[in-house]
């Protein structure tokens, strides 16, 4: 299965409804990391290796730690850059089956850009957005750069055109 946009963006919808705001930065966190989990778990290499899920559920807890630190940051470009580190993190040292080893994660900084302007004008609900516009627009950001990050499966030579290649 390839990954899926709508059902990120329908993942964090809830997170930044207002009635349904999380009560504090950890429970955003685990959403926020269970969300982008669910989806992730739906991509595949280029060879058609899936993401090993025991190494990714174990990646979320870094992610959501990172999460936790981010949405309690100073500024807007500290809270990107956490977010973008985090994402970066997860990936780092991920497996797809047993053979398949994340080797370029190349969309880091172009993460931390557009997430860094999405929060200076446009991420509150209510003021110049809606929650499912939000919603869109987070999924929008992460699932670009998740389709930066290639895979190398050492077992398998890769279809031809295709390997190192990003994740679908």
């Amino acid at each position: 299965m390839a990954l899926v946009k709508a059902t990120l963006t329908a993942s964090i919808l809830p997170i930044v409804t207002p009635v349904s705001f999380p009560t504090s930065t950890a429970i955003a966190a685990t959403q926020f990391g269970s969300a982008y989990n669910t989806y992730a778990l739906l991509g595949q290499s280029c060879s058609l290796l899936t993401p090993t899920l025991v190494m990714l559920a174990a990646l979320t807890a870094q992610l959501q730690s990172a999460f936790d630190n981010a949405l309690t940051g100073t500024s807007v470009a500290d809270t990107a850059q956490a977010m973008a580190d985090a994402f970066a993190a997860y990936w780092t040292g991920a497996l797809f089956g047993a053979t398949g080893t994340v080797v370029l994660i190349a969309g880091t900084a172009a993460l931390k850009t557009a997430l860094e302007a999405y929060f200076t004008t446009q991420a509150v609900p209510g003021m110049s957005s809606t929650p499912a516009s939000v919603a869109d627009a987070l999924a929008t950001h992460f699932d670009t750069f998740t389709k930066t990050v290639s895979v190398l499966d050492t077992a398998v030579p890769p279809p031809i055109g295709c390997g190192p290649a990003p994740i679908v």
